[in-house]
């Protein structure tokens, strides 16, 4: 069945809880970056932090793929959104009350990593079964646009919060942004079919299987035959 709308309760949610988290992780990447290269006055220490921000993101996905197939994917999504949001507002206690270290800041941003790197991956295997059918290239336009516009937008305003209050606010705003929509969204959507991905999909029947194989030998002969 092909919808004749994109927007769906699903979709719906997904995209404004996207849309949430990018504002508040565009203005924290950009805050940390600056909050880092200030205190230390190191571009090699600035680059390590980033470096080491990014190391999950190359490692984690090939070993954790496995555990993301067996799991209910969008209880992973809320499960990890609302670790980010306790973690983000744990750490700005910290920072208020102890100031900054660097070891502190390269364990957290190794830690959103992590975290970032596992829900990317369920995040992408989950957002195809929330497009309607037959709407898959005007989602995937939508999806497109998110981080690209609010990159745009964000990031100057970023500059003027984390000049004018420093990096504490942007903190509080990110921790609040991981927080709110978890509950939201788990209570708003319904389960995709096939079990919200907890479940591989289905295969096919023996009969129409063995009818696809059947007809790709047949076509794969007469491929061959018009070169002999």
């Amino acid at each position: 069945m092909i919808h004749s709308s994109l927007w769906t309760k699903n979709f719906t949610i997904i995209t404004l809880g996207t849309l949430v988290s990018a504002i508040g992780g565009v203005a924290m990447n950009l805050a940390l970056s600056l909050v880092v290269f200030d205190q230390t006055g190191s571009t090699w220490l600035s680059g390590l932090f980033g470096a080491i921000g990014m190391l999950p993101g190359v490692l984690l996905p090939a070993l954790i793929s496995p555990l993301v197939d067996r799991l209910s994917r969008k209880r992973l999504i809320v499960g990890l959104d609302l670790a980010n949001g306790v973690l983000y507002l744990c750490f700005l206690l910290w920072i208020r009350y102890q100031g900054f270290q660097y070891g502190a800041y390269l364990l957290f941003t190794f830690l959103t990593g992590c975290i970032g790197a596992v829900y990317s991956l369920t995040f992408q295997c989950f957002y195809p079964q929330l497009i309607p059918a037959g709407q898959s290239q005007r989602g995937y336009a939508v999806s497109a646009m998110i981080y690209p516009l609010t990159t745009t937008l964000v990031t100057p305003l970023a500059a003027v919060v984390y000049d004018l209050w420093g990096i504490q606010p942007i903190f509080c705003w990110k921790g609040c942004c991981f927080c709110w929509p978890p509950p939201w969204r788990a209570a708003s959507m319904r389960h995709p079919p096939f079990g919200m991905g907890s479940r591989p999909s289905p295969g096919l029947p023996p009969s129409r299987r063995a009818s696809l194989i059947s007809g790709g030998r047949k076509a794969f002969a007469a491929s061959t035959a018009i070169w002999r």
